[in-house]
């Protein structure tokens, strides 16, 4: 009879962990019963995508009950949909298109539900606004100025650095439609695809985002001189104080030809989960982490800045899992 009820146990308390219940599979597991989680991140190269992978390879050696975890690529705005629609266990994202979602607003059409937040990354995914220097650009004020000539370059529709985009240009008196309306170009394309058009003639402008250092902006830079295009102080705070961006300046010699202070914004990058995704789960995720997290520190200049007894605090919808470590840790 015991041996009959033993395999009907462990199918309960596996579905239990992924549908949200209270049950964390002992480390004892056999591997063929454990479970397997999906985690999203952004582009293979993203330092988001490097350090979300990391996450789940503390969370397979980690969390008893976890047979693996794959990392698949994906796009921030995305992301969120799926996570929603089941499609993943935890993915990467940013806090302005987090808190869009749960509103309902520009990108959503509607709210997004069944999301929860997890945590800070730590990192910050900064916007650039660099042209080629022979195009003699040097402001956004001449972008719309001369915007019937211009061939701009941004991130694919809906993500954080299209929307930015969007919302720099609207500062500036112009948008998407002026600029064709006028005969520029704007374009929406990855940041490999950028860097080849910058480099081939073929584009002006280029509304990026990425980490700090960014790997396709110093290719760039290498062989190719810019301009870093700052924004005015006013454009910034206006930004700041509607959509949650955060004030950055990166210091002189980041790039090559960079010869002074490039002030811009960040969004801050964060974790979210399924909400029905098992508490103990979460929790047990976060507590990987944390025994990690020297190691995850290291990774990359985009993960130094994870502090854990600030991972949780402002952020909108906590899991209740995540809420749990960030109460222990002293961090709500």
């Amino acid at each position: 009879m015991g041996s009959d009820r033993k395999p009907l146990l462990v199918a309960i308390g596996t579905a239990l962990l992924l549908a949200g219940g209270a049950f964390l599979a002992p480390a004892a597991l056999a591997a063929s019963q454990a479970v397997s989680l999906s985690f999203l991140a952004y582009d293979t190269a993203s330092p988001g995508t490097i350090a979300t992978a990391k996450l789940g390879e503390f969370v397979g050696k980690e969390v008893a009950g976890v047979r693996n975890v794959r990392t698949s690529n994906g796009g921030s705005k995305g992301n969120i949909t799926r996570i929603a629609q089941g499609k993943g266990d935890l993915a990467a994202t940013t806090l302005d298109l987090f808190k869009a979602a749960l509103g309902g607003t520009v990108p959503y059409d509607k709210k997004v539900t069944g999301v929860s937040s997890v945590a800070l990354t730590g990192g910050l995914s900064y916007f650039y606004l660099v042209a080629l220097k022979d195009k003699g650009v040097t402001s956004l004020g001449q972008i719309k100025e001369r915007q019937g000539s211009l061939r701009i370059l941004t991130r694919q529709p809906g993500t954080s650095g299209e929307l930015w985009a969007q919302r720099v240009l609207a500062k500036g008196g112009t948008g998407y439609a002026a600029v064709r309306g006028a005969g520029g170009k704007v374009v929406h394309t990855s940041n490999p695809e950028a860097v080849n058009q910058l480099r081939d003639g073929l584009a002006d402008v280029w509304f990026a985002i990425g980490g700090n250092p960014f790997g396709p902006l110093t290719q760039l830079a290498v062989t190719h001189p810019l301009t870093f295009i700052p924004l005015p102080e006013d454009v910034r705070s206006a930004l700041s104080s509607e959509f949650g961006y955060v004030t950055r300046a990166i210091p002189a010699g980041g790039y090559k030809g960079q010869d002074a202070a490039y002030s811009t914004l960040a969004t801050v990058d964060i974790w979210v989960a399924r909400q029905n995704l098992s508490p103990d789960l979460v929790y047990g995720m976060l507590k990987a982490l944390d025994k990690h997290a020297q190691e995850y520190r290291s990774l990359h200049p985009y993960t130094k800045g994870l502090d854990l007894k600030e991972a949780g605090k402002g952020l909108p919808s906590l899991h209740p899992g995540a809420a749990r470590f960030f109460k222990e840790k002293g961090g709500m």
